[in-house]
């Protein structure tokens, strides 16, 4: 057995006939689920004609549950070509058409007239011509909205990003309530460890630009080209010690330091600066030089790759240099005080502490 067949829906239709003594109107009614026949589609189609009728004698035949006919006049039955009407979209994406069909002495109209009634109105672009095909290769589709050009929607692009490159601490920097400290298992909070620092190192990527998109145009069934939406460009702001590409994509720092975000700017410094060491910074680990305006406080501990520079009194805390280890006003170790330097020390004193110098 061959394949069957996928029956297709059916609006109902209507059509112009012979009858005995004149002629009249057809109703088909709908098959597999179509629409029924619009009365006042109806009586536009034979005012167009001048045909007259009678509006309660039509709404009775399409209310009937099989194919019917009214009477219209006794006369001759009125050559009549099929025709259609074109309507365009509000946005003028589609070109929709619908067709009526001849009276039964009329003749059917061709695909090329219906193209030239197409480009009458205009409309160029994104013909569907299989739909047309579809339509006079068969016995018709009538009453029905058929899709006859289709034009192309704009794809719409997107804004440019500025994107960093670090670690999610980045994104709390301007905001030091952010900042959250290490919690133990047991509820504790460990305010020794706060991650305020965001190192970087010397090559590394900082940001970067993702371009903006500027999307394609759309055209409309009329050949009329569709802007896109504006889309928005960025650029990257930054501070020194840092390099831009030749594309001004990316930024590259040029030293080891510490990168922060000031309303949008990016800046990287190779000396970290803090008032005190104490609860509201947590230790210090940093690959440049670490500058402290006022004191440390006991049990802290500061790791520079460069110099430690304190500008106040050093209390039990352990600090580490790369370089040197400067202290104005001296360090009081408690016995548990350690100071290690890859250069020099320096102090005005050195009180229960231990202190190695590698100058």
């Amino acid at each position: 057995m061959g394949r069957q067949r996928k029956r297709r829906m059916q609006n109902g239709y209507f059509q112009v006939v012979r009858t005995p003594g004149g002629y009249g109107l057809q109703i088909f009614q709908p098959k597999d689920g179509g629409e029924d026949v619009r009365l006042q589609e109806v009586m536009d189609y034979l005012d167009r004609q001048s045909i007259p009728y009678d509006s309660m004698s039509i709404k009775k035949a399409i209310l009937a549950e099989e194919d019917a006919v009214c009477f219209l006049e006794r006369k001759d039955c009125p050559e009549i070509e099929e025709s259609c009407r074109i309507e365009v979209s509000e946005d003028n994406l589609q070109a929709i058409v619908r067709f009526y069909p001849a009276s039964q002495t009329g003749k059917r109209a061709t695909m090329d007239s219906v193209i030239k009634d197409l480009r009458f109105r205009n409309i160029v672009y994104g013909i569907q011509m299989s739909v047309l095909q579809d339509h006079f290769m068969s016995d018709g589709i009538y009453c029905t909205d058929l899709v006859v050009a289709r034009g192309k929607e704009p794809r719409h692009g997107t804004d440019a990003q500025n994107i960093p490159a670090f670690t999610s601490r980045y994104f709390r920097l301007e905001n030091k309530s952010d900042n959250v400290e290490q919690i133990g298992f047991d509820g504790t909070v460990d305010y020794f460890h706060l991650n305020m620092i965001n190192p970087c190192k010397k090559g590394q990527l900082l940001a970067e630009v993702i371009p903006e998109d500027e999307g394609e145009y759309g055209t409309t069934v009329q050949g009329a080209k569709i802007r896109p939406r504006q889309v928005k460009k960025a650029h990257l702001e930054f501070g020194h010690n840092i390099e831009i590409s030749e594309d001004r994509r990316r930024l590259t720092s040029l030293v080891d330091g510490h990168v922060s975000l000031v309303e949008g700017k990016v800046f990287v410094s190779d000396v970290y600066e803090v008032e005190n060491v104490d609860l509201s910074t947590g230790n210090i680990d940093f690959e440049g030089s670490v500058q402290v305006n006022g004191n440390v406080s006991s049990n802290f501990v500061i790791r520079a790759g460069s110099n430690v520079i304190i500008s106040g009194v050093v209390e039990g805390a352990y600090i580490e240099a790369g370089g040197n280890i400067i202290i104005a006003r001296g360090m009081n170790g408690m016995a548990k005080g350690t100071l290690k330097a890859g250069g020099n020390i320096v102090a005005k004193f050195l009180e229960n502490a231990t202190a190695s110098a590698g100058g």
